[in-house]
């Protein structure tokens, strides 16, 4: 199942996701011992760059939070959720997602 987090949520609307809120869409997630995460972004520098999409879960359940309409700025929860999460993280391209996360004082542990 795919769970979109938006800010303007009335934007979006489909069969193939649902609109769930930001502790909903958490609460798929917090119970998982891997999450995969990835993001879209406005460009490749994380100085001047910002966030538009963050997608986590597994194959069976994804989590896409909209950044972008929270102006770019990762809404309190996911941070708390992403700091303090216990599992292991699997990122294709860790170097440059971390990067971007780090600059909105998240600090990723167990990295895969």
């Amino acid at each position: 199942m795919i769970y979109l987090i938006s800010a303007q949520s009335q934007l979006y609307s489909s069969k193939l996701f649902e609109n769930v809120s930001i502790s909903e869409g958490i609460h798929q997630l917090k119970d998982m011992e891997e999450i995969g995460i990835d993001s879209e972004t406005t460009g490749l520098c994380c100085y001047k760059d910002k966030i538009l999409l963050l997608q986590l879960g597994n194959e069976e359940t994804q989590v896409l939070f909209d950044i972008a309409s929270y102006d770019g700025l990762l809404p309190k929860e996911l941070k708390e959720f992403l700091i303090n999460f216990k599992g292991l993280y699997i990122l294709q391209n860790a170097k440059f997602d971390i990067k971007f996360l780090f600059r909105q004082d998240v600090i990723l542990k167990k990295v895969y």
